[in-house]
């Protein structure tokens, strides 16, 4: 049973960006990095962006989210890895993240960065761009118990490689739910637990706790949450409106057996192409030629 709505976006300070005299939201791949480069320029930051860069899932979700959003996908219609070829929006994206270190954007301690510690790198203020984000975490940005940046301007987008504009497949979703073991004892229980679980009060409460910040997956609590934030004047509830309609799933017909394989193998990969000690080309070849031994298995 689906409980929640979960995807990948970038997300922006823009009071931090304003102080290096940007008003204006960025929106491409270029834009961010020329954000990201003004504000360390104005001494406001010395590394703006932050990227969880360890060897995890979490450390995949950036490279996928802009081979997304930039039309791409894992595989073409014939099963085969897409992000060898150069044109390509994933092969693309892995060179911007590397273009984004080579700048000096972001900081090299970031090999052993997991997506909390880059989360609380935002909230804390020491980041003006998060490039793994979502709708729950930005909860936890903009909550005052946790974030030292709650009353800033936070706002959380998807970025094409020209914009938004650009924006091919969207976004994908992360496939999360529960469900009841075959061999659970208490089935009948374990039921009524989702049933509740997932009541409109349940999901709307929870979205605004600290520890949970799940973005509820019900239509009924999705629209309360929605009026809660404008109501609040928080900024980002038209954002994730609007994202909701282009959610896909990175895999059509379902996640394939190797998935967590591929993820930590793209992790090793991509931390390496980022900090340089491999070229995007043999990178992403390697990559997709362990996809294909993947597969084939």
């Amino acid at each position: 049973m689906p409980w929640v709505v979960d995807f990948r976006w970038t997300v922006v300070n823009m009071t931090l960006l304003a102080k290096a005299g940007i008003t204006t939201q960025p929106q491409s791949w270029a834009d961010v990095k020329a954000d990201a480069e003004a504000v360390k320029a104005k001494g406001i930051l010395q590394y703006p962006i932050s990227l969880p860069m360890n060897i995890s899932a979490e450390a995949t979700e950036p490279w996928l989210t802009l081979m997304v959003a930039g039309g791409g996908t894992v595989l073409d219609s014939s099963g085969k890895p897409t992000f060898a070829d150069p044109n390509s929006p994933g092969y693309q994206a892995a060179a911007y993240l590397r273009s984004l270190y080579a700048a000096g954007l972001i900081d090299p301690a970031s090999v052993n960065l997991a997506g909390q510690a880059a989360l609380d790198e935002f909230a804390g203020g020491q980041s003006a761009f998060g490039l793994r984000d979502g709708p729950g975490l930005i909860a936890y940005e903009t909550n005052p118990a946790t974030s030292k940046v709650a009353k800033d301007n936070i706002v959380g987008f998807l970025s094409g490689p020209n914009g938004s504009s650009s924006i091919g497949s969207g976004v994908f979703g992360l496939p999360e739910g529960l469900g009841i073991p075959a061999n659970a004892t208490n089935k009948d229980a374990a039921a009524m637990f989702i049933a509740w679980w997932n009541e409109t009060p349940q999901e709307v409460f929870r979205y605004t706790q600290p520890s949970g910040s799940s973005f509820p997956a019900q239509t009924p609590a999705i629209d309360e949450v929605l009026a809660s934030l404008a109501s609040q004047g928080v900024a980002y509830g038209p954002e994730i409106k609007a994202v909701l309609p282009n959610i896909h799933p990175l895999f059509p017909n379902g996640a394939p057996t190797w998935y967590p394989q591929f993820v930590n193998d793209a992790a090793t990969t991509l931390q390496s192409v980022i900090l340089g000690d491999t070229s995007v080309d043999s990178g992403m070849k390697t990559l997709a030629d362990e996809v294909t031994a993947l597969a084939n298995k």
